[in-house]
């Protein structure tokens, strides 16, 4: 017995692990003049001892210090391997040992010496291999064998759930195994409780778990014998569970939590199903070449990704594998060495794994940081070995020799011990198993790709290059070997050779021909002569040669059938030839198909034009056109059909048909979508339904910012504002970028028109007249220069009536009214009340056409109809009725006219409605009382009286004050009502008291006198009545994503539009909500502030007023801005003499409201007109008095600067006077918009950078 020995026996004895009885038989067991293995190791194999209690007690010993007292020096266990016994080698007294603690790093204490540097066995908890003790140094540092108990413990396999999770061993339980977590009722760890042991090593026991509140189980590892561990025991422990949860890869096993309780350390992982590869290869033997490969190929990948994180394994081997049903997986990190933590689960000088799979650097003495990721290819190719034939390739009686064989020998080939195997994997597993570090794999990754290579049929890169060549190479050197054997059939074999190697460069050459996708007949025809002697060959090239012309008979026929006009007679008969020559050939009959499915829609195509040429709308072309587009295949097609239908719809009148189809072909492309949509607005405006037209104007001027369709649509805002500069740019910018596009030309013409430019105008026409002959809108343009440029009635009246001929049976409005105007003209009064009937019959709301109609009548002599008419007009509408007869009548027949149908209207019996000419101050509408009653009626009885006084003395148009004094008054009599403070914010704003409305919102809010939504949209009004639009844009906009589809928020969507200047939209919007809120007040509002169209307006304003009377500035600013239409109808009506009547209505409309709401809104809609109105002088001193007002009443209102800045461009002052004025409104406002009169500002003042910058700001 060593002295080692005899230290180790001392120890075990001393725990009282074991009786000297027993080591007594130990010692007896080994032949006299043997070495006999280790004491540590027979123990462990005669089994009196678990492994997890023999590496308790190996760690104990090489712990310890050997003390000699005489001599007063330590030994360290290394010390001992030279020694025959247990006595100082120096006296040769008896060494005492001593047990001693390590320190707090780990370390042995001071003072034993080379114990620090001794060797300490291994046994971390979930691995499998045998603990070895440091190789110091001693002659045979390896103490167990291979395959000895330690190796490979006792008791059968276990498998399922039994299974130890990744490589645990499974020794027999020892003194507190199940104390570890606690005895048989207690047997829980933090959240998990634990089911059943699984396995146990040589420091920790690993049970199944689950997780409370968690159906999955879990695997929980703990640390055994907790409370005798040391500081490197909990640092090793902890190590390990930190390099195991750094790898995220489906092929490692995860662990999800560290903790700790109590004395009792652990850590939950994810728990594994299945067996190991080790039991596999012991249950079923060696796995089949492909399986093999499959598996160490998937497994190589996984720890590419821990070498590539920094982590080698250092444990590989069968044990350590599991086999799940999904992928392998990869357990045991016990030994792993992490670079980024600098550090290993074990000392300096400790020999790390199991020997058999261990790396011949591990045993070179370099110590465990010295190895890298390539000592895991070398175990993981003794791996793929055993996988391959059954067997390790490194066996040997001891360690020692094993080490020998595994730094010295080279294995047999796999092939050798298994036939099965390929040579191929001979050479990856040769590979894997190199000596010499440069020869192995570099990384897994190589080691992967060479596996996968192989097993998509490759040759691995292994594989030496002598033997990658085909079988045809080795029968050709065969061949060589042969012929020089027989040299007499030397020359009768050359000539084959050389025969046989020209047809195969022939065939070679033809072969490369056929393969091109784009030779020409003339290079598949020379093939011919290549293939000679081939049949095989010469078919093949045959049949190319007849693809060949069958495509170019294809293309030539689809070339045909694209151009502008295809014969398409022809191409049927031609295409009938074709399909009798292919009927057995699938491919050739697919092409014709597509090809004879593009003739039937040409037909139906030709079918719908050869309809759509005749004047006038055919069912049977739209039903041609719509048969078209349901059988054509191809999408860009199908949306040229869409477009060609919509657009013959439109050339003969049926817009309500384009206006419905137009958002289908948007919605299928997007290219032609947009001219869709524009065709659509024209088709609106068609009909005379301004607002929506102006409002899909503005939507696809944003949609569009820079493309034809967007800058046309701005010429037509331009258009609406008479900013005829701004839409010159706009048209020509769209002429600019689709010089095709019918709208931008039209465009181009209207402006030339209205700027009288004479010149560019006849160039205009003529391009438009031949591009476009049959256009509508061309049409109408035309009608109009004949009109107006050349006086021309009678060329005039023969385009309308080709236009009517072209859109029967539903002609545009338009064309009806110029018409009965120009058969008045001709004196064919017949005609024109045909034209004028069918006018009224369309339109029977509509002023122009009843006016049309009465003229119409009074041409035929019946002046009774016509003059009944015209006093129902006069008694809806005077100032419409002025204005429409000023265009058709000159000033005697109008005054003549006019007083006749005043004195009818006073004839005509019942009341004249009062708001036909708006709101009148100090009157109330008829039933409007009866309207407010509810409103007063909601407030407590002590306030009922002067709420009422107060809502009629608003609604009458009274002086401020006298309102305030009866809100005050109910006020005090009811301080807490919800309904007063909600009527007293209401009437406040609605007379544009801002701070005295400001707190009355401030107060109705803190009583919530009414819904949220509408106080919001109040306060937002608010803002813009002071004049901050942006602002108020801003805050109206809040209130529609608050309020989406309430009526509040729905009509603070419409306001958000008109504070924007999108006022074709907010018209549209308010609307759409009057349709389902039609008492909305605010609706009729905005209607009437945003509609361009002056039956809505005066609707709109007759509605409002209805209900609230002159209660409020903004419906009083609505009734200033139709006023303002008016006087801008006749230059007379500026005139103080002759317009006195209007000019006194609109100055009385002023004094409803003490701010200058009113007067800034009636001069920007005078001045918004890009041209000057009429009698201009007189304009300009009443606007000027007038703004002079405003800015006296409110100097801090942004827009009253903005407008002082436009007067003095429009009279003629310098650039830098109006800059001054726009510079003020600016500093009040920085988001006031200047952009509506930037135009004629640098039109009038070209290159001004000023401008440039507050436009830009």
């Amino acid at each position: 017995m060593t002295a080692q020995d005899e230290a180790f026996a001392w120890l075990v004895t001393q725990l009282g692990l074991l009786r000297a009885a027993d080591l007594r038989g130990l010692a007896d067991a080994v032949p006299a003049g043997q070495a006999g293995a280790p004491l540590a190791q027979r123990i462990a194999e005669r089994g009196l001892l678990p492994p997890s209690a023999v590496s308790k007690a190996l760690r104990e010993v090489v712990r310890a210090a050997y003390r000699c007292d005489p001599c007063a020096r330590a030994y360290g266990y290394d010390s001992l391997a030279a020694l025959a016994s247990l006595r100082c080698p120096r006296c040769d007294a008896p060494l005492r040992p001593e047990r001693r603690r390590p320190s707090a790093d780990g370390t042995a204490p001071a003072g034993t010496g080379d114990v620090a540097a001794s060797a300490r066995p291994r046994g971390p908890a979930d691995s499998a291999s045998e603990p070895v003790p440091s190789v110091g140094d001693r002659a045979d540092p390896f103490q167990f064998a291979e395959g000895s108990s330690l190796d490979r413990p006792p008791g059968p396999p276990r498998t399922g759930s039994d299974r130890v999770p990744r490589g645990v061993d499974t020794g027999p339980p020892s003194t507190g195994a199940l104390q570890a977590v606690g005895g048989a009722a207690e047997r829980a760890l933090g959240e998990y409780v634990l089911i059943e042991e699984l396995g146990r090593g040589a420091n920790g026991v690993v049970y199944l778990a689950r997780r409370k509140g968690l159906a999955r189980q879990f695997a929980v590892k703990v640390l055994l014998d907790a409370e005798f561990a040391d500081e490197e025991d909990l640092r090793r422990f902890r190590l390990e569970a930190a390099v195991a949860s750094k790898l995220d890869d489906p092929g490692i096993a995860r662990v999800y939590e560290v903790g700790r309780q109590g004395n009792h350390y652990y850590y939950a992982m994810e728990y594994c199903e299945g067996e190991t590869l080790e039991q596999r290869l012991r249950r079923d033997g060696a796995l089949s070449p492909r399986e093999a490969a499959k598996l160490i190929a998937k497994l190589a990948r996984t720890l590419h990704q821990a070498h590539r994180a920094g982590i080698v394994h250092r444990d590989l081997k069968p044990a350590n594998i599991i086999l799940g049903s999904d992928r392998p997986r990869i357990t045991d990190f016990g030994l792993a060495r992490d670079r980024a933590l600098q550090r290993s689960l074990t000392r300096t000088g400790t020999l790390l794994g199991t020997p058999s799979y261990m790396a011949p650097e591990a045993f070179r003495g370099g110590g465990a940081k010295d190895l890298d990721h390539r000592a895991d290819v070398f175990s993981l190719g003794v791996v793929l070995y055993e996988c391959l034939t059954g067997e390790r390739p490194f066996v040997a009686e001891t360690a020692l020799l094993l080490a020998q064989r595994i730094c010295q020998a080279d294995p047999p080939p796999p092939s050798q011990r298994r036939r099965q195997v390929p040579r191929a994997l001979d050479a990856v597993v040769s590979r894997a198993l190199a000596k010499d570090l440069q020869q192995r794999y570099a990384s897994m990754e190589e080691f992967a790709l060479d596996l996968e290579r192989w097993l998509q049929g490759k040759a691995p890169h292994a594989l030496p290059p002598e033997h990658r060549r085909g079988r045809a190479n080795r029968w050709h050197f065969a061949l060589v070997a042969a012929v020089a054997l027989f040299c007499a059939a030397l020359p009768l074999t050359v000539w084959a050779l050389w025969r046989a190697h020209a047809r195969a460069e022939r065939r070679a050459e033809a072969e490369a021909v056929l393969a091109r996708p784009d030779a020409d007949a003339a290079a598949v025809r020379a093939c011919l002569e290549l293939a000679a002697g081939d049949p095989e060959l010469t078919a093949r090239v045959e049949d190319r040669l007849a693809d060949l012309e069958h495509d170019r008979e294809l293309k030539a026929l689809s070339a045909e059938l694209e151009s502008p006009t295809p014969n398409l007679e022809d191409l049927a008969r031609r295409l009938t030839a074709l399909e009798a020559e292919v009927r057995d050939d699938p491919k050739r009959k697919r092409r014709l198909a597509r090809l004879a499915h593009r003739l039937e829609i040409a037909r139906l195509t030709a079918r719908a034009r050869a309809e759509a040429r005749a004047p006038g709308y055919s069912a049977q072309a739209e039903r041609a056109y719509a048969t078209a587009i349901e059988r054509a295949l191809d999408p860009d097609r199908k949306a040229s059909l869409r477009w060609e239908r919509l657009r013959y719809l439109y050339l003969r009148g049926r817009y309500e048909d384009v206006i419905r189809i137009a958002p289908d072909l948007a919605r299928h492309d997007e290219r032609l979508g947009l001219k869709a949509e524009f065709l659509a607005a024209l088709a609106l405006e068609e009909l005379d339904r301004e607002d929506e037209f102006l409002a899909r104007c503005e939507e696809l001027a944003a949609r569009d910012p820079v493309g034809a369709v967007g800058a046309s649509a701005r010429a037509c805002l331009a258009l609406a504002n008479n900013d005829f500069f701004g839409g010159r740019r706009a048209a020509d910018d769209a002429v600019r970028l689709a010089p095709s596009w019918i709208p931008g030309r039209r465009l181009q013409a209207l402006l030339a028109l209205f700027e009288g430019d004479r010149k560019r105008l006849p160039s205009l026409l003529e391009e438009l007249a031949a591009r476009a002959p049959e256009w509508p809108r061309v049409l109408r343009l035309r009608c109009l220069v004949a009109l107006r440029a050349s006086e021309d009635p009678q060329g005039a009246l023969e385009i309308a009536e080709r236009a009517r001929k072209l859109t029967e049976p539903t002609p545009a409005p338009w064309c009806l009214r110029a018409l009965a105007r120009l058969r008045l003209l001709a004196k064919d009064g017949a005609g024109a009340l045909a034209a004028a009937e069918r006018l009224r019959e369309r339109q029977p709301e509509d002023a122009r056409a009843r006016v049309l109609w009465a003229l119409a009548r009074l041409g035929q002599g019946d002046h009774n109809a016509a003059g009944s008419e015209l006093a129902a007009l006069y008694r809806e509408d005077p100032g419409g009725l002025r204005n429409l007869l000023a265009e058709y009548l000159h000033r005697g027949a109008r005054s003549r006219l006019l007083e006749e149908a005043k004195r009818r209207a006073a004839s005509l019996p019942g009341k004249a409605s009062p708001t036909r000419e708006g709101i009148r101050v100090g009157e109330l509408p008829p039933q409007l009382e009866a309207a407010l009653r509810p409103r007063w009626e909601r407030a407590p009885a002590a306030a009922r009286s002067a709420l009422r006084d107060a809502l009629l003395a608003a609604a009458r148009g009274d002086p401020l004050p006298t309102v305030r004094r009866a809100l005050d008054a109910a006020r005090v009599a009811a301080p807490d009502s919800p309904p007063v403070a909600y009527e007293r914010a209401r009437l406040l704003l609605g007379r544009d008291d801002y701070d005295a409305a400001e707190e009355a919102l401030a107060a109705a809010r803190s009583l919530a006198a009414a819904p949220a939504p509408r106080l919001d949209r109040m306060s937002a009004e608010l803002l813009l009545r002071r004049g901050f639009r942006a602002r108020a844009a801003r805050a109206f906009g809040a209130v529609a994503r608050a309020d989406p589809e309430g009526a509040e928020g729905r009509c603070a969507q419409a306001e958000a539009l008109l504070a924007r200047g999108q006022r074709a939209r907010a018209a549209v919007a308010a609307r759409r909500l009057l349709e389902t809120a039609p008492d909305h007040v605010g609706a009729w509002t905005v209607l009437a502030l945003a509609s361009s169209e002056r039956t809505w307006v005066r609707r709109a304003v007759a509605r409002a007023y209805e209900r609230v009377g002159a209660s409020d500035a903004r419906l009083v600013l609505a009734d200033v801005i139709r006023c303002a239409s008016d006087l801008m109808g006749s230059p007379h009506n500026w005139s103080p003499r002759r317009g006195g009547a209007l000019l006194q209505r609109v100055n009385a409309l002023f004094g409803l409201t003490e701010s200058a709401l009113p007067r800034v809104g009636y001069c920007e809609a005078v001045l918004g007109r890009m041209r000057p109105p009429p009698a201009w002088k007189l304009a300009e001193a009443w606007l000027t008095a007038r703004i002079g007002e405003a800015a006296q009443m409110e100097p801090e209102r942004p827009m009253v600067h903005v407008l002082q800045g436009v007067l003095a461009l429009r009279s003629g002052s310098s650039a830098e006077e109006v800059l001054g004025h726009w510079r003020r409104a600016v500093a009040l406002d920085p988001e006031v918009d200047l952009s509506l009169w930037a135009t004629t500002f640098e039109r009038r003042h070209p290159n001004e950078p000023d401008l440039r910058s507050l436009l830009g700001r």
